[in-house]
């Protein structure tokens, strides 16, 4: 993100939640405005695919600057979806010896 040695308003946090609500499987948004060596935003939410995850978080940051001019200065550098399991985790039957069935 831009520009230089500039912070994120103190509400990014809070504009990125609001302006996700529309988007499909928002979970969560966090802000690290401090980090070095530009601030981290992190949108989490749920998808099927990585592609599909990476589009609402893109979407959600698009609206955000939209809706609030002062973030019109900062950009998107890039976007990132770690691969984890769908949650709650559970075993399928047909993936555990027989003994172990959870029937």
């Amino acid at each position: 993100m831009t520009p230089h040695h500039a912070l994120l308003p103190e509400d990014t946090t809070q504009v990125l939640a609001a302006c996700g609500q529309e988007v499909a499987g928002l979970e969560h948004v966090s802000v690290q405005a401090h980090a070095l060596p530009g601030p981290i935003i992190g949108i989490y939410v749920r998808a099927a695919t990585q592609q599909a995850a990476v589009e609402a978080a893109e979407e959600t940051w698009l609206r955000a600057r939209i809706a609030h001019p002062r973030l019109l200065p900062w950009e998107l550098l890039g976007a990132e979806v770690p691969e984890l399991p769908p949650l709650p985790f559970r075993p399928q039957p047909d993936t555990l010896p027989e003994e172990h069935h959870l029937d």
